[in-house]
Formats: C-alpha cells, structure tokens, sequence
C-alpha cells in the first residue's frame, strides 16, 4: 500500500531502508510480540528509532510537500522527482538535527478494546495531545506532550510507559480523527481490518461534517 515504483531515486530508497524501515522493523517485530511485561525489553534505541519514523512519516506527507512548494521559492524550480527526493532525505535530517517534536516523549498503546485500530496514509493521527501512529490493528507508537500524566499510562521496571486502552470510545474516537484528518490532509485512503467496520465509520464522518457544516 502506498507504494510507486520510482517515486525516489536509489540513494534516497538505501538512505530511508538504512535509517528507518531497517531499525523500524525490528521495533515492530518487538511490538507485535510484547506482552509489555517487566521482562520485555525493546530494542535499546527504540526512542530514537520512533523519532526517526515520524520524521519520516511528516517528511512524506502529501500536505509537507505542497507547504515546501508553496513557501520554498527554489523548490519550485526542481522537478517532482527532486522534490520527492528532497522532501524524504533533507526534511528528515533537519528534522533530526533540530529535533523537532522533542517536548514529546514516547509511550506505546495496547489496544484491549473490542475496536481495531485503523491506519490512515498519513500514518498519524492527532488525538488531543498525542499523536497516534498504529502500527497494527492492537499496538500503536505514541508521542504524548511531557506534562500529560494521565491514569491509564503503566509503567514497567524498564520505564517503559504503555498506555492500556479497554475504551472502545477512545479507541474509536482517535480512528474517527484519523479518517477527518487524512481526509484533510494526504486525501489518500485509510487501512482497515473489517470492511463493514470501515464502511461504517466512515459514513458517519461523512453525516456528522454535513450536519455540522
């Protein structure tokens, strides 16, 4: 999904599989294995790992490149395979050499709900003073702001915090932010497990912004 052959050039493909899909995988490979007990370690670097995919994910994002476009006099005069390449690659280190986002901090979700988790193109999902980014039906990263500290957030001996989400109304409030927010901003398509489920929350966004528009 989201994929098109030739849309970056080789250097930026090695550049983005050795600085982030490499080390994403083997923090993924832990999430969707983790029980979250005190034992279970993630990978050491797993904050850096997370930062770098948000990154990542901003630096992709359909509404990051008309922005640049837009306010970048010089960007105009590349091509749209240059800026492809220069959206990926320099964004995402001045993001990194800036660290852009560090008044957050890094938690993960453990949906325990009865509601999948859906995954919009854009891969975020703000969600109050979080952002959501699902990696699976059940587990997501999640970057909160430093002074939240809310009841629902464990930790374990590691310091690792986890927030444990039986909602069903949360979890179904953040999918419903997902589907508005892609709908605003990459206006690509949304993943889902259930294509009833789907269906569904989706027109219900659609009813709830023509009632209120």
């Amino acid at each position: 999904m989201y994929t098109e052959e030739g849309y970056y050039s080789e250097y930026v493909e090695k550049f983005l599989s050795k600085e982030i899909e490499a080390p994403l995988g083997v923090l993924v490979k832990f999430l969707l294995e983790t029980e979250f007990n005190d034992a279970d370690n993630p990978p050491g670097a797993y904050k850096e790992i997370a930062f770098n995919y948000l990154y990542a994910l901003l630096s992709r994002a359909t509404k990051m490149i008309e922005e640049i476009n837009e306010n970048a006099v010089i960007f105009q005069f590349f091509s749209e395979f240059d800026r492809h390449n220069i959206a990926a690659h320099d964004t995402l280190l001045m993001a990194k050499e800036k660290n852009l986002l560090k008044e957050y901090t890094v938690a993960f979700l453990d949906n325990q709900s009865c509601e999948h988790l859906i995954l919009p193109t854009g891969g975020i999902i703000q969600y109050g003073k979080k952002l959501v980014c699902p990696i699976s039906p059940t587990r997501a990263i999640v970057f909160v702001e430093k002074d939240v500290n809310e009841g629902n957030v464990v930790q374990n001996r590691n310091y690792i915090s986890v927030y444990e989400e039986s909602s069903e109304r949360t979890i179904h409030e953040i999918n419903y932010a997902g589907i508005i927010q892609e709908s605003r901003h990459n206006r690509k398509y949304i993943v889902g497990t259930n294509k009833e489920f789907l269906e569904k929350i989706i027109l219900e966004v659609v009813e709830n912004m023509v009632i209120f528009s």
